[in-house]
């Protein structure tokens, strides 16, 4: 998760990137040792996934 984290703020310091963004406000840029990131990362993560309904996938026989 460290490693993703810092490869995202290489990517968004491109030149690229930097014409086009604003400055960091999550977590900041004070926010800088392997410790402080891996602390925001613990306290801020949440999961991205969501149980939803009965929608089949694949190619099975319909149930309904």
């Amino acid at each position: 998760m460290i490693a993703g984290f810092k490869k995202i703020r290489e990517i968004m310091n491109t030149k690229a990137m930097r014409d086009i963004r604003g400055e960091e406000f999550s977590p900041g840029t004070e926010v800088k040792t392997d410790d402080e990131i891996l602390s925001f990362i613990r306290n801020t993560a949440e999961t991205a996934y969501h149980p939803i309904g009965t929608c089949r996938m694949g190619n099975g026989p319909s149930l309904w």
